[in-house]
């Protein structure tokens, strides 16, 4: 998959998180900044990194728009056909020789085949990757909480969101 490499991308925005992240500790600590603000400046950094390791791959989206919408009418006619063969040989015809018959086998791949076109993606990545990759950039920052409250009150704040 496309978007897979580009992910490989986060570890640079993972190492600049984490330097980041030792700076607001910093200004958590010795500055007097409130959290509130860490959290904004957070947000924001995930938002831009992720926008930024992502961008690249929004180049192939007219692409795989024009190249899903051709495959789909080419294959869309061919399931057309298929069926209307399929249907007059075995419906009109009454043929009772489906088991050693080569066209169901032949409907079925095709049916597969179909089903990849179809499920093919215009952009190429998922969901499932820009949450990891998030969680992944969220990580450094994850101690900033630790001084305002001690390790103890955040797993009872945690703790008792869970119930």
């Amino acid at each position: 998959m496309l978007g897979a490499g580009q992910s490989l991308f986060c570890i640079l925005f993972f190492i600049m998180a984490t330097l980041l992240s030792s700076d607001l500790a910093g200004n958590l600590l010795y500055e007097g900044d409130e959290l509130i603000m860490v959290k904004q400046v957070v947000v924001v950094f995930i938002i831009i990194s992720l926008a930024l390791i992502l961008m690249p791959l929004m180049s192939f989206v007219k692409k795989h728009f024009s190249l899903k919408k051709e495959a789909l009418a080419e294959y869309g006619a061919l399931q057309h056909r298929t069926s209307r063969d399929f249907h007059d040989h075995w419906i009109k015809n009454k043929s009772d020789d489906l088991v050693d018959s080569v066209q169901p086998s032949a409907m079925a791949y095709y049916s597969a085949v179909y089903e990849i076109v179809s499920n093919m993606r215009i952009v190429p990545l998922d969901s499932k990757t820009i949450i990891v990759m998030a969680v992944v950039l969220l990580i450094p920052f994850l101690p900033l909480t630790l001084t305002q409250s001690s390790f103890w009150d955040v797993l009872k704040m945690i703790g008792g969101s869970l119930l």
